[in-house]
């Protein structure tokens, strides 16, 4: 995890509170896939704390992935128990100029008479430097492009349109299970079975397609996170989507753009 950078960046900027609102950032500090979430870090006095505010879906996860993070319900952001002292105020808090304008507005009312200051760039140079997981992640990535590229160069010939050639290398993608860009999405969700999971990925290779899932999948630990679709996931646009146990969860479909049929 990456949390003591963010200690760090509080420390050197004397915030006296860190709000992390971005999915794409608590998933780079913390491994946490959470789309309503807030990281926070907190300096008192003697100590810093360091916590993060979700709501009921994601707790399981927060348990298991970091457990060492304090998890609260994101709904007590800000607000303070009876009975406990507030802070006579909150001078500076750092916070990520990219939130939603509506997000901002909520905070200035949680934190009236703090001032926010903008910590993008410290977040940047933060996720520049690669973890021991994301270089292997990324060293993985590159030898299967080398590899499928010069698989399919000995299968290219004088005459060959470029379309034929993308469809040569999108079957050896498929054929080695990556790949975004699929005419056809199989996608199996909460009520799939464990020991059904084979079945669905052979039938998205007979289609010629790409094997997805839902949150609940990811959280079972059946599929990795990159084949997660909806708003916490990736968003897709194939020509035939076909779900298998998928409840229609908005967070889901209103990740999905169909072209032709669902």
């Amino acid at each position: 995890m990456r949390t003591e950078e963010l200690v760090k960046i509080a420390k050197r900027r004397k915030l006296d509170l860190l709000l992390v609102r971005d999915p794409a950032n608590i998933r780079a500090l913390t491994g946490i896939n959470c789309d309503n979430a807030v990281l926070t870090v907190e300096r008192g006095e003697k100590v810093e704390r360091v916590e993060i505010y979700t709501d009921f879906r994601y707790v399981p996860m927060v348990h298991r992935v970091a457990p060492e993070l304090k998890c609260r319900d994101i709904r007590r952001l800000g607000v303070f128990p009876k009975g406990k002292r507030r802070p006579r105020r909150l001078l500076k808090i750092g916070y990520e100029s990219s939130v939603s304008h509506a997000q901002f507005i909520v905070w200035q009312k949680k934190f009236p008479k703090a001032a926010f200051v903008d910590i993008m760039k410290d977040l940047s140079a933060i996720r520049a430097v690669k973890t021991p997981a994301e270089i292997a992640g990324l060293r993985a990535a590159e030898k299967l492009n080398c590899d499928i590229w010069n698989a399919a160069r000995q299968k290219f010939r004088a005459g060959l349109t470029e379309r034929e050639m993308a469809r040569i290398i999108q079957k050896m993608m498929i054929e080695q299970g990556e790949g975004e860009a699929f005419d056809t999405i199989v996608c199996v969700g909460s009520a799939l079975k464990d020991e059904n999971l084979e079945k669905y990925r052979t039938l998205a290779k007979l289609l010629g397609g790409k094997l997805a899932c839902t949150r609940p999948i990811v959280d079972r630990e059946l599929l990795p996170y990159k084949l997660q679709v909806g708003q916490s996931g990736t968003m897709i646009k194939p020509k035939f989507y076909i779900g298998f146990g998928v409840s229609g969860a908005v967070n889901h479909v209103t990740g999905v753009d169909a072209e032709k049929f669902i």
